[in-house]
C-alpha cells in the first residue's frame, strides 16, 4: 500500500476499531480496482453524477 499522501490541510492517517478499517482512497493505487470492480454493474451510478468510467483515467480525471 501506498504512502500516505496529504489531502486538503492534513494527512489522513489509517482509522480502525476491532470491526472496522478505514483507509485514505488513494486513485493511483485504487483506480483500476474501482473501475473494474464497477464495470459490471453501471447502475451503482444512478443517481451520481459522474459515471460509470471506462478506464482508470477516466476515473482519475475527476
Amino acid at each position: 500500500m501506498p504512502a500516505p499522501e496529504p489531502v486538503f490541510c492534513f494527512l489522513i492517517r489509517r482509522l480502525e476499531n476491532n470491526r472496522t478499517i478505514l483507509l485514505p482512497f488513494h486513485f493511483s493505487f485504487y483506480a483500476e480496482l474501482f473501475v473494474q470492480g464497477t464495470k459490471e454493474t453501471p447502475e451503482l451510478f444512478s443517481y451520481v453524477s459522474q459515471g460509470p468510467f471506462l478506464t482508470a483515467a477516466d476515473f482519475e480525471a475527476l
